[in-house]
């Protein structure tokens, strides 16, 4: 009597340990098309959508080496008043001009080569191409690096 109801629950997890591997050998891993192409700027793009532009060429990605280790910050697409803007418009000249001098004593110093000083400058120059006129963009990554500027100290953390 008492093997009975030991064979009982053996039963149970025999007959439990078989439908779970059955269903793990089954069942497929979800999986998605991915699309990947390169806009006009140069900016490359994954979407589980081909793009708008049908002219545009675009390839699919084969999704079993594709792994995503962080997701992007979601853009601050809301417009900037005119006080943050001129906020953010002053934090770009008080922060280039910094960071300029703050590569030329680098430079000077051998901590940092040519090419890190001529990539440094191209950040200073993209920041002075910001004036009254980018405040009012429709463009959701002008505002996003508009927002950040006007919400920073340093306007050359804006700009990756």
């Amino acid at each position: 009597m008492q093997s009975r109801r030991i064979a009982h629950p053996i039963k149970i997890l025999i007959f439990m340990c078989f439908f779970t591997g059955l269903f793990a050998l089954l069942s497929k891993p979800a999986t998605a098309q991915v699309y990947k192409w390169t806009d006009e700027n140069g900016k490359v793009h994954y979407s589980d959508k081909p793009p708008e532009n049908k002219k545009q060429r675009y390839q699919r990605q084969v999704q079993d080496h594709l792994t995503v280790t962080e997701m992007p910050k979601p853009l601050n697409t809301k417009a900037l008043g005119s006080n943050k803007c001129l906020f953010a418009l002053e934090n770009i000249k008080r922060s280039s001009n910094r960071y300029r001098k703050e590569l030329e004593r680098r430079l000077g110093n051998n901590r940092i080569n040519d090419m890190q000083f001529a990539e440094g400058l191209a950040k200073v120059d993209e920041l002075k191409k910001f004036n009254k006129n980018s405040c009012g963009s429709t463009e959701p990554e002008t505002i996003h690096l508009m927002n950040c500027l006007a919400s920073s100290g340093d306007a050359i953390s804006c700009v990756k």
